[in-house]
Parts: C-alpha cells; sequence; structure tokens
C-alpha cells in the first residue's frame, strides 16, 4: 500500500485535467530531448490547473458558508467568456461599420481600433480616419543616403599593358572606369585585379605601378563634345581576342551623338553571337578607346567642333561622307570588310597573335615618348592600326578563363604561370563522309536537273522548226513518266 501512487481528486462539476504522461514520460521530459511540442503543450496544462485553482480558492474565501462553490466557479468561467465573446462582437460590429462610412464621419476612432501607441513620440492615434497617399510616406533622412545617391557617369577607357622585361611582371587587361568615382574604390578593384591575376611578389610595387598607370589615362581624357547637329562618323575596328575566340569587325560611329552607347552596342552583339561577358566589356572598352583616339586627333589639329570642314589630310580618309537620306544602304564591295567574323583559333594561331601583340606593344612603348615631329610640329596617333585588345587570360572556370591545377584540390602542384590550353578545331570523320554523300547526292541531282533542261530546250527548237516548216501537230502518241517523280514528265509528240 505504500508504494502505491496518490490518486489526483478533481472538484465535481468541473472538466477534469487528465494525466497527460505516465511516470517514464515524465522523467523523458526532464531530458533535453524532449520535442519542443510537448513542453509547450505541458506548460498550458500547468497553467491552466493554476488558474482554475486559483479562482477555486477565491471563491473558498469569499463563500466559506456556501456549499455550491464549485458551481459558482463554473459559472463565474462561463459568464467571463460569454462577456468576452460579447466584446469582441461588439468591437467587429463598430469596426465594420466604421470602414463602410467615409473618413469625415469617423471621429473617434480609438473605440473601434483602441488607442494604439501612447508612447512618446508615437503620437495620437484618436483621430480621424484618412488615407495616407505615397507621396505623404514619410522619407528617411539617413546619413548613408548621400554616400548611395547616384552619381554622374564619365568613363574613361584604360589599357594596362605590362611587360616582364620592361616592368618586371606580366599583364595585359582593358576596362572601363568612371572617373566620378572615390579614390577608395579604385584601390579596392587593384586589389580585387592582383587577387585575380595571381600575383603573389612585389604586391605593393605592382599595385603603385597600376595605381600610376591608371591615374596617367585619366588624366589625358579628352572631353567629350556632344552635337547631335554635326555628323562626325569614324570607322570603329574590333580585334578582339578571349581565350581561343577572335572576334572581328567593323563598322561606322558617329562621335558626336550622345544616344550611341558603347555598353549597349556591346550587349547587342554579344546577345548576337552568343558570346560570353569577357566581350562585353572588351568591345565596350575598344569603341570608348577608338573615340577617345579621334577626339585627341581633332583637338590636336584645332578642329571647333562647329560643323566645318576637316582640312587635315591625315584625318579626311578616316571621316565618312554625310549619310545621303535616299541612299543608307552601305555598297556591296563594302560587305566584307563591314561583317562581324568570329573564329576560334588553334594553339599554334593564339602562339603567333600573342607574339604579334607583343611586338606591337612594345613598338609602340618605344614611339610613346616622341609627341613631337621632327620639325617641331605634333605627331597624330596612328590612326591605321588601332590598338586590338588581348588579355592575360584568368585562371578560373568561367569562359575566357583557363584551367590550373591546385595541390589542395588534386594534390598536385599548383603553378602561377598561365597555361593557354585552346581547342583544336577538327571535322569528325564521320562528320566529312556524311557531307560528302550529300555533295554527291546533290551533284547528281543538279546534273540531272541540266539534262533535263538541255532536253527540253531541244525539244521547243524541233517544235519551232517544224512550225516553220509547215507541219501541224496530229495527236499525242504516249507520256512516260520517271520514277523519280521530282523530274519533268516527258511527252511524245505524232506530227504530220
Amino acid at each position: 500500500m505504500d508504494n502505491q501512487q496518490p490518486t489526483t481528486e478533481f472538484p465535481k462539476n468541473l472538466i477534469p485535467h487528465k494525466p497527460l504522461m505516465k511516470k517514464g514520460l515524465q522523467k523523458k521530459a526532464l531530458s533535453t530531448n524532449t520535442p519542443l511540442d510537448t513542453k509547450i503543450f505541458e506548460s498550458m496544462v500547468k497553467k491552466d490547473k493554476l488558474y482554475s485553482n486559483s479562482l477555486i480558492n477565491n471563491n473558498n474565501s469569499n463563500n466559506n458558508n456556501s456549499n455550491n462553490n464549485n458551481e459558482n466557479v463554473n459559472n463565474h468561467i462561463m459568464n467571463k467568456i460569454v462577456n468576452d465573446l460579447k466584446f469582441y462582437q461588439n468591437v467587429k460590429n463598430s469596426r465594420m461599420q466604421s470602414m463602410k462610412l467615409p473618413p469625415t464621419a469617423n471621429e473617434l476612432t480609438n473605440r473601434m481600433w483602441g488607442d494604439g501607441y501612447n508612447g512618446y513620440g508615437n503620437g495620437f492615434t484618436n483621430g480621424r480616419v484618412t488615407f495616407i497617399m505615397p507621396n505623404e510616406n514619410k522619407i528617411k533622412q539617413l546619413p548613408d543616403n548621400s554616400i548611395d545617391a547616384p552619381i554622374d557617369c564619365q568613363y574613361v577607357p584604360i589599357r594596362l599593358e605590362f611587360d616582364v622585361d620592361r616592368d618586371g611582371f606580366k599583364l595585359n587587361d582593358t576596362f572601363v572606369w568612371n572617373i566620378n568615382e572615390d579614390e577608395s574604390y579604385l584601390l579596392e578593384f587593384i586589389d580585387s585585379l592582383i587577387y585575380d591575376y595571381k600575383i603573389t611578389k612585389n604586391i605593393i610595387n605592382i599595385k603603385n605601378k597600376i595605381l600610376n598607370s591608371i591615374n596617367e589615362q585619366i588624366q589625358q581624357l579628352q572631353p567629350k563634345i556632344d552635337n547631335p547637329n554635326i555628323d562626325l562618323r569614324f570607322p570603329i575596328t574590333l580585334d578582339i581576342t578571349v581565350g581561343n575566340n577572335h572576334l572581328t569587325d567593323r563598322f561606322d560611329w558617329d562621335i558626336m551623338n550622345d544616344e550611341n552607347d558603347p555598353e549597349e552596342f556591346a550587349k547587342i552583339l554579344c546577345e548576337e553571337f552568343s558570346l560570353s561577358g569577357e566581350f562585353a566589356t572588351a568591345i565596350s572598352h575598344s569603341i570608348r578607346e577608338q573615340c577617345q583616339i579621334y577626339f585627341k586627333s581633332l583637338y590636336l589639329i584645332g578642329y571647333k567642333f562647329d560643323g566645318g570642314a576637316i582640312v587635315s589630310e591625315d584625318l579626311k580618309e578616316f571621316i565618312r561622307s554625310n549619310l545621303d537620306a535616299g541612299n543608307i544602304i552601305m555598297p556591296r564591295y563594302l560587305l566584307p570588310d563591314f561583317t562581324p567574323s568570329l573564329q576560334e583559333l588553334s594553339a599554334t594561331n593564339i602562339t603567333r597573335i600573342i607574339h604579334e601583340r607583343d611586338r606591337e606593344s612594345k613598338r609602340k612603348h618605344r614611339s610613346a615618348p616622341r609627341s613631337t615631329g621632327r620639325r617641331g610640329g605634333f605627331v597624330l596617333p596612328d590612326l591605321a592600326t588601332m590598338p586590338k585588345t588581348l588579355r592575360t587570360p584568368i585562371q578560373g572556370i568561367y569562359p575566357g578563363d583557363v584551367i590550373t591545377t591546385n595541390k589542395d584540390d588534386f594534390g598536385l602542384e599548383f603553378s602561377n604561370e598561365y597555361i593557354d590550353t585552346p581547342i583544336d578545331i577538327t571535322i569528325p570523320h564521320n562528320q566529312l563522309l556524311e557531307s560528302f554523300n550529300k555533295n554527291s547526292n546533290f551533284q547528281v541531282k543538279q546534273a540531272r536537273l541540266r539534262r533535263n533542261q538541255r532536253e527540253t530546250r531541244r525539244w521547243l527548237e524541233s517544235i519551232l522548226k517544224r512550225r516553220m516548216r509547215g507541219d501541224t501537230l496530229a495527236s499525242v502518241a504516249s507520256i512516260d513518266k520517271e520514277a523519280d517523280n521530282a523530274l519533268p514528265i516527258k511527252i511524245h509528240f505524232t506530227w504530220r
């Protein structure tokens, strides 16, 4: 009898709280692996039990001589629930009526919606209902808004060309930079550039050289003059190599028209040829760079950008004639020069292009310091050979990148050298054989068609000769149709 558990007694006429868990489950509830739902449910049952016990104790203290304490507790709970339901129903009806009335008819909104926030700085909510339009919203006045505010964009083309013999490291890259950006962004960009190209030695010296080169090109920027009434169209030549893809194109570009957007043009061209993002930035840079070369040449000859004639003989051969409204189609003999071309290069061609660009870069650096001629006059930029784009590939897996091995991933030694692995373009044997068979069948059909045309021509000539001799057609003797339905029908005639 001593081992029996004490039974839980509940007052009559009350909803009893049954024991939810046995002894084993109660021990398990004390562990840390108890589900959260079980803990919440136990807490709710415990609170309900404490609340009911408090009501019973209060009722017993007030009515000591009453024999119906339990019934009074039940009545008290039910009356409170009914009053709460009536209150919320009245609030609901009042709110529904207030929503149907115009805003000016609602005077005491706190009766329907409550007092709201009464703390300091929250304002008053006991006013009329008004609709707040978007232009009446409070605008956040934050100091960071001035930093994130849009700034005027003035782009300058940047070309980085560093050689191992001259600078101690090799780097070829092109990009467009907004000169209105803060200098801190430029320093962050240079750090990212050094990290992308895996430069690990003499970082401070290399960083200073890159920064000086960018600042020097920014200072040499020629201001752009926008005047759509003047037609100054110059040829733009694209020669861009990314990975083993080589893009060449040529088109006319009006340097005075502000509506010409190099970035938009590059985006559309890349979408048409399904090119990677490396080509988009390279195309926009090449257009802006060549426009700067033409602007510099015009400034050197003293052109006033007023629509007057250009007297320099070096620029006359490059400027295009004015467009004729009745004839805007390019002559057919110029189409091969003004047609885009995309080729996949072999390893031999890639090596040859790299050597050519290195020689061209060294030649330009040797001739760069001489800005005046032997007779003291200025020297115009070389407009016949525009700069070509050949970027140093980045190690990665994206289009135009170079894949290298990593010691941590594959157990191989990591190499900082750039390894060009272009794809060799070869046609499979099966594809060659299929193409040859299709070509042979096509040639057979063409020969048969030409033979039928000759027979038809001879037949018409024979009819004409018979008619000239006075012969007339008597009847149709027979009709022969060959097995091939594509061939014409042969008809035999009888003459008299």
